[in-house]
């Protein structure tokens, strides 16, 4: 079975590419929300760059989210884990697991775009310092720039990836 990261910044349409995705007639899929996994934090939740509790709920995050990817590929479904990554945090899954990172990277202005029409605490500033690091994650093996294309598009793309298929451009 394949796993694969799904990562991009806020209001790039992970979530909504995901949901597209589900809907499609595959194999089995399981998909993994890392946000929904911290949230099971209650007390403190803290995002990953609040200081050091953050960060250990973010390592957290991504061992639960390895254990049960793990536990999913073994009962053969695919797995799409969809995460807001780092260099670093690449990493820590290619430690324990065998995957393909995909980043979704829309252009700066059409991610402000739908970013503004979601209920989201993230300021512009945050917005442009993690859209940044999405820019320079250099771990990824595939980039979809997905400025103008539907997620039922980009969907197809990732069942491709699933099944074995190499991705079109």
């Amino acid at each position: 079975m394949t796993i694969l990261v799904l990562t991009g910044p806020p209001a790039s349409g992970k979530t909504t590419v995901a949901a597209a995705l589900a809907l499609r007639d595959l194999d089995p899929l399981a998909v993994i929300e890392l946000d929904t996994l911290r949230q099971m934090v209650v007390r403190p939740h803290l995002a990953p760059w609040d200081g050091e509790e953050g960060r250990r709920q973010q390592l957290l995050g991504i061992r639960n989210a390895c254990a049960l990817a793990r536990t999913f590929d073994q009962a053969e479904f695919d797995v799409l884990l969809v995460d807001q990554i780092t260099d670093d945090i690449a990493a820590r899954y290619r430690d324990e697991l065998t995957l393909t990172i995909v980043r979704l990277l829309p252009n700066w202005e059409q991610t402000m775009i739908r970013s503004q029409s979601r209920d989201e605490p993230l300021g512009f500033r945050e917005r442009e310092l993690l859209y940044v690091q999405q820019q320079a994650l250099e771990t990824v093996d595939i980039t979809i720039d997905n400025s103008t294309l539907a997620p039922n598009v980009v969907a197809g793309r990732l069942q491709r990836l699933l099944s074995g298929k190499a991705p079109t451009p």
